[in-house]
């Protein structure tokens, strides 16, 4: 098909991406499949394609250069968008990240001032703040969050078109490392979507310590943080490992509050002998 100047391989690597470099190693390696071919020629004929209507059978003629023409203009315009589709992808799922987490700092700040409404009444701040700081404060901040976001509508985003079918494995050999330009902008735009995670996280528990009315609520809040940390597992650990941690942290804060307690009764007990004394 080359020979009678029908593009397959030009098709076959617009669709991948591919340099020309690439796609000889991708054809040598045999990572070009039957179905890709099959997919690349549908392409070719289908309307708009390059050899729509006969388009073949016209190239010899005045009309069929032209409109020869007119299709490498309309190929130079896609391999652009093409090549501008991984910033343009990455900018909107940032842009959305972005709106999603200032939308859940707003969301919290709102279900923490509900329930601080609702179960001040009766309770003095210092009440309110160690209400706030414990296990039934935060329970009751999270069911209140998930009411605000269930009752936010939520509407179905667009239909996505069909992809090309993924490259075989192929055999071994063959140099390159096998990653398109678009593999390349993936990959990083994940790096710098998981460090804009990492910030807007950083955020959020920033906004959580704001709220705190006392330096108790503060404490509780900062050790929920601590505990999520490590939850979290961002250091891939076995769950003995992270159960270890999670005891020896427990054990701290136990050892803090005793200390705290400690101070608090010496002191009490020196102010009552001062008393005595005078």
């Amino acid at each position: 098909m080359q020979e009678r100047g029908v593009g397959l391989g030009d098709e076959l690597q617009k669709m991948y991406g591919m340099t020309g470099e690439e796609f000889s190693k991708a054809l040598q390696k045999g990572q070009i499949s039957a179905e890709a071919a099959n997919v690349a020629l549908i392409r070719l004929t289908e309307q708009g394609g390059k050899y729509a209507n006969g388009a073949v059978a016209q190239s010899d003629t005045l009309f069929g250069k032209l409109s020869t023409l007119q299709d490498a203009f309309i190929t130079l315009g896609q391999n652009i968008g093409q090549a501008l589709a991984p910033i343009f992808d990455f900018l909107i799922t940032q842009t959305t990240r972005l709106i999603n987490a200032i939308n859940g700092i707003f969301d919290r700040n709102q279900a923490i001032n509900t329930v601080r409404q609702r179960e001040g009444k009766g309770r003095s701040r210092a009440q309110l703040g160690r209400f706030m700081g414990s296990a039934e404060g935060q329970a009751a901040v999270e069911a209140e969050l998930e009411k605000i976001r269930n009752a936010r509508p939520t509407g179905g985003g667009p239909t996505k078109p069909p992809t090309v079918p993924e490259l075989l494995k192929g055999r071994a050999g063959g140099g390159g490392t096998g990653k398109t330009d678009a593999d390349r902008a993936a990959e990083e735009a994940e790096r710098i979507a998981e460090a804009s995670a990492d910030r807007v996280r950083s955020l959020e528990q920033q906004t959580l310590l704001a709220s705190a009315l006392t330096a108790e609520e503060r404490t509780q809040f900062e050790r929920q943080i601590q505990i999520a940390e490590i939850l979290e597992n961002k250091q891939g650990l076995t769950q003995d490992q992270i159960n270890a941690e999670l005891q020896a942290t427990t054990a701290l804060f136990e050892q803090q509050d005793a200390t705290k307690q400690l101070l608090e009764t010496n002191k009490q007990l020196s102010a009552e002998n001062k008393d005595r004394s005078s």
